[in-house]
C-alpha cells in the first residue's frame, strides 16, 4: 500500500491541505522506544522544517505503548507532556488528538488507551476524533485490514479501504468542528 493510500494523505487532499511534515513510522509512540521511533519530545521537535511551522497537528499515538507494557498512568503523564510541548512550540497550531478505532479481536489495551486520549485531549480543550466511530469497526476484518488472518479472525492494520473510512471520517469531524 502506498503513502497516496494512507488515511493521512488522504484526509490533506481532500480539505486541500499541504503537508509539511509526517511523523510517522512502525511501532511509534509516545515514549521513546529506544529503537528509533523517538517519543513525544522528539516527535514535536521534528515537526518543524525551516520554511513551514503546522497550523493543524494531527496526533494519533498511544496503543502501541500499552501494548509494550507502559502504565495507564505512564502513558496519561506522557500525553500531557506531549501536549503541553506541542502547544509550547506550536502556539498557533490547532492540535487534534485521533483516538484508536478497536482491531478486532483486540484486548483491552485499545479501550484503556481510548480513555486516557479522550480525557487528556479534553482536559487540555482539544478536540478529539473518536477513530472508532468511523465504520471500521463493524466491517467485516478480511475487507478492512491489510494484515487479516483468516485462521484467527484478525486484523490490526487497515488497508486502503480501511483508510478511506478513518479518512472520510476525519474529513467529517474537521470539517464539522470548523
Amino acid at each position: 500500500m502506498g503513502v497516496s493510500s494512507m488515511w493521512w494523505y488522504q484526509t490533506a487532499l481532500k480539505l486541500g491541505m499541504n503537508i509539511c511534515r509526517i511523523n510517522g513510522c512502525s511501532g511509534s509512540g509516545v515514549l521513546p522506544a529506544g529503537d528509533g521511533t523517538g517519543g513525544n519530545e522528539e516527535r514535536c521537535v521534528s515537526l518543524h522544517t525551516p520554511e513551514h511551522a503546522p497550523d493543524l497537528i494531527l496526533i494519533l499515538l498511544g496503543a502501541n505503548d500499552l501494548f509494550g507494557g507502559c502504565s495507564k498512568e505512564e502513558l496519561r503523564l506522557e500525553y500531557q507532556e506531549m501536549i503541553e510541548r506541542t502547544q509550547t512550540r506550536y502556539p498557533d497550531a490547532e492540535i487534534v488528538l485521533c483516538s484508536y478505532y478497536r482491531p478486532s479481536q483486540v484486548s483491552f489495551e485499545v479501550d484503556e488507551a481510548n480513555e486516557i486520549i479522550k480525557s487528556t485531549g479534553e482536559a487540555y480543550g482539544l478536540k478529539v476524533v473518536e477513530l472508532k466511530k468511523s465504520g471500521i469497526e463493524e466491517r467485516d476484518p478480511k475487507e478492512v485490514y491489510s494484515d487479516y488472518n483468516p485462521e484467527m479472525g484478525t486484523g490490526m492494520h487497515p488497508n486502503a479501504e480501511g483508510q478511506l473510512l478513518l479518512s472520510n471520517y476525519v474529513c467529517q469531524e474537521l470539517t464539522e468542528r470548523r
